[in-house]
């Protein structure tokens, strides 16, 4: 009994946790984790709103000036999130994706949802989140030190890039300065940070402004134009800088290797610039995508051998998968603890940025994560191939080391020079014409070549890279403008969107044969441009338009003789649109090819893109025909309208004459009233007699009278007579002889064409007043009838 006492008093208790707290802990966690994807899944579903829903949900949203002071329920916020998120950003927009936000994969799934298990992670007991913390930063900085050879190394995670150079110099200057996080920056002296010419200064801007140094430190490299070394940074100017620098006092500190990370995604020197940082003690910071291809590499290495001091990761563009951090990865300084440096708070900084590379890691695994950065050089080398072999396409990104596979690198010793020369990220084209060689041409043919200028070929590209965009859709092609280059089309299967995976083969197979007829149709534009000019000019109708952004043939105005283009006038403007509108809308009604442009505040007609064999003068001829047919028909219509208003001042004359007439020749007091109808009873007028209507013959231009419709019940032929009348009743429009009226009549369909089963001889007279004569006539109210 006394040893089982002593027993148990030295023993030492273990303090259990109750089960109940696991349990409770693990529900908690399960519940978030099922609330967070409940979220998600519903954005992720979440469709634009039409603009019939926009109007009413604005209109019942009111301005949020204040804070409202009653509370919400959960589930009012989420809906007024997604009614925010559904809105499309620009409703007369044609790019609204009908779901405003990317479909989302396993691992994008589970990124995402780390974010809120790791802010609830954060409540943890200090000393249990120590625990978990240091576990998760071990793991996850022994796999990216093993997967990107970069042996010793520690990790720290960014929001972005920029962030990675602010805390890489901030190390540099803690490795050249031991005294500087005691005395801070105004304790240093001038010091420099190098960077190419090709690669961005901003981002040395932005860390310049964070940590306090003047934008002067910043020292631009230019790049070598030596053959194989074009658009890397230029080693010998390079020295030299250097060695002024020091001559002024000026301290060396940090140089940024250009490693795949530029539009054109050169890759610098990486040896002789770490045998000239290592010489003159500078921090060597390697950034871009080129870093990618040490995932590839099986074999051995110097365990002495490192690339760069420190690496710039961009995993989620590499990787595809969202909210995942930059990694900085660099070689520990020596006595100091960069966590204390930098952090306000190491472990909870560290460690919530950290959890969701750890998470995506393991969710790939290391067979997949090879795999998919292979396929991406693959691809990449694979679209090159098909791009160098098109005629009339110029590769300016950096050329593959020829014959060299890729993957014959993957397991031998790593050869990081080698390795970087094979395995390109981008392919960056433009269609390009030799000009000299067009000059030839021209001259041969006597066509001018202004027009062909560096505008006009960046025109051709934007063109180009859009049809490109909209026929292969499954390749994600680039349109930017370059400042030596101008536009161009560029190709990075590493900067992935959300899901997304390296176009397959069968897809570069479809885009080798749509880039091949579209660049035919270029350089059949680039020919005829040449001779469209030309036969323009010539044209005494047409006139030459420059359009500042149009990549077609160009752009011509039609223009009559007898208007002057020149003159400032508005109703020469207004003439001139409305009668170039008129023959666009008759143009697209033959060919899709022309359209409606505009320039300099007037319209013109816009000759598109054009194949080989196109008879660019049938094209212009076409458009002169319509011109004047156009200008005919309105001429015609005027000339109607002037003749119908003539005609209607003749008939009224003539109606006036006759009344007049016919009051002195039957007397005055049958127009009396009340003592008129005793005259009529006692001596009635003529039953032939009154007034005579008048008709407008349109095809010969004369007033005629309707005594031969209403007396013999039918339309007799123009010109002639019925029996016993003669044909005195024609009147002549002043100014419009017979033959003239009759050709301008000619010109008009609708009045000379009969309808089916109609003969001409009953479309001639066209009655302007009737009259239906009855016994008891009156001249007044016949007067009053033709007049009407």
């Amino acid at each position: 009994m006394t040893e089982e006492l002593m027993n148990n008093t030295t023993k030492p208790k273990i303090t259990e946790i109750p089960a109940v707290n696991v349990r409770n802990s693990l529900e908690s966690l399960s519940r978030l984790e099922s609330s967070a994807s409940q979220v998600v899944h519903r954005l992720e579903s979440l469709k634009t709103a039409t603009e019939e829903n926009v109007t009413n949900s604005n209109a019942a949203a009111a301005p949020t000036y204040y804070f409202h002071p009653d509370k919400k329920l959960p589930s009012e916020i989420l809906t007024s999130l997604e009614a925010l998120v559904s809105q499309p950003y620009d409703p007369d927009s044609d790019e609204i994706a009908e779901y405003p936000l990317p479909p989302l994969d396993e691992m994008s799934h589970l990124v995402l949802v780390s974010h809120s298990i790791t802010s609830y992670l954060s409540y943890l007991n200090r000393r249990q989140l120590m625990k978990v913390t240091s576990k998760i930063l071990t793991d996850t900085g022994r796999w990216l030190s093993q997967m990107f050879r970069y042996v010793d190394c520690a990790a720290s995670y960014h929001k972005d890039s920029s962030e990675c150079l602010v805390r890489a110099i901030r190390l540099a200057m803690a490795a050249k300065f031991p005294n500087y996080y005691e005395n801070g920056v105004k304790s240093l002296p001038d010091v420099s940070l190098y960077i190419s010419e090709n690669s961005s200064p901003l981002i040395l801007q932005f860390a310049c402004r964070q940590i306090g140094l003047p934008v002067s430190s910043i020292i631009v490299v230019p790049c070598s134009n030596a053959p194989g070394c074009a658009g890397t940074m230029d080693i010998a100017a390079l020295q030299k800088l250097i060695s002024f620098d020091v001559t002024v006092k000026r301290v060396p500190l940090f140089l940024v290797a250009n490693l795949g990370a530029s539009l054109l995604g050169e890759s610098d020197n990486i040896l002789k610039l770490q045998e000239l940082c290592h010489a003159n003690q500078i921090w060597l910071h390697g950034r871009g995508h080129n870093l990618a291809s040490m995932i590839l590499g099986q074999g051995a290495l110097d365990s002495n051998t490192t690339i760069c001091d420190s690496m710039t990761l961009n995993l989620s563009n590499w990787f595809g998968v969202p909210a995942v951090p930059s990694v900085l990865l660099y070689k520990p300084v020596a006595n100091i603890s960069p966590a204390m440096l930098f952090d306000s708070d190491p472990l909870l900084s560290r460690y919530l940025s950290a959890i969701s590379v750890w998470m995506m890691l393991q969710s790939m695994g290391r067979e997949a994560i090879s795999d998919r950065i292979l396929a991406a050089f693959q691809s990449c080398k694979a679209f090159y191939d098909i791009v160098s072999k098109v005629n009339g396409l110029q590769v300016l990104s950096k050329v593959p080391a020829a014959n060299v596979p890729i993957t014959e690198l993957l397991n031998k010793p790593l050869n990081v020079a080698l390795l970087f020369d094979t395995a390109v990220p981008v392919v960056v084209f433009k269609f390009d014409l030799d000009l000299k060689e067009l000059n030839k041409d021209s001259e041969a043919s006597n066509d001018k070549t202004a027009d062909i200028n560096a505008s006009y070929i960046d025109r051709l590209n934007s063109w180009l890279g859009q049809i490109l965009q909209r026929d292969s859709s499954q390749i994600e092609l680039e349109i930017i403008d370059h400042g030596k280059h101008g536009t161009c089309i560029r190709f990075c299967p590493l900067e992935l969107g959300i899901g997304e995976l390296p176009p397959p083969e069968e897809y570069l197979e479809s885009f080798a044969t749509s880039i091949d007829a579209q660049v035919e149709i270029l350089r059949a534009t680039v020919k005829h441009k040449q001779t469209f000019n030309r036969l323009v000019r010539e044209n005494p109708v047409l006139q030459l338009v420059e359009l500042s952004d149009w990549a077609g043939l160009g752009g011509v105005r039609y223009v009559p003789e007898f208007i002057d283009a020149t003159t400032d006038g508005d109703e020469s403007k207004q003439e001139l649109n409305k009668l170039n509108n008129h023959l666009v809308d008759q143009l697209r009604a033959t060919d899709s090819a022309f359209s409606l442009g505009e320039a300099d505040g007037m319209t013109c007609v816009r000759f598109g893109m054009v194949t080989e064999d196109t008879d660019v003068n049938e094209l212009l001829e076409l458009v002169v025909d319509a011109g004047q047919s156009i200008q005919e028909d309105s001429k015609v219509l005027d000339s109607m309208s002037e003749i119908v208003k003539k005609g209607i001042e003749a008939a009224t004359l003539d109606l006036q004459r006759e009344n007049e007439e016919k009051l002195w020749q039957e007397g005055i007091l049958r127009h009396v009233p009340v003592f008129g109808h005793f005259v009529n009873w006692f001596s009635p007028p003529p039953k032939e007699g009154g007034i005579k209507g008048r008709s407008l013959n349109l095809q010969q231009g004369v007033v005629e009278t309707t005594e031969n419709i209403y007396k013999y019940h039918m339309q007799l032929p123009s010109g002639v007579p019925a029996t016993g009348q003669n044909s005195s009743g024609h009147t002549p429009l002043s100014g419009h002889s017979r033959s003239e009226s009759q050709s301008s009549a000619t010109n008009t369909q609708t009045t000379t064409k009969p309808l089916p089963g109609q003969t001409q001889q009953q479309l001639e007279p066209i009655p302007m007043s009737e009259e239906t004569p009855t016994e008891d006539n009156k001249p007044a109210e016949a007067t009053k009838d033709a007049t009407e």
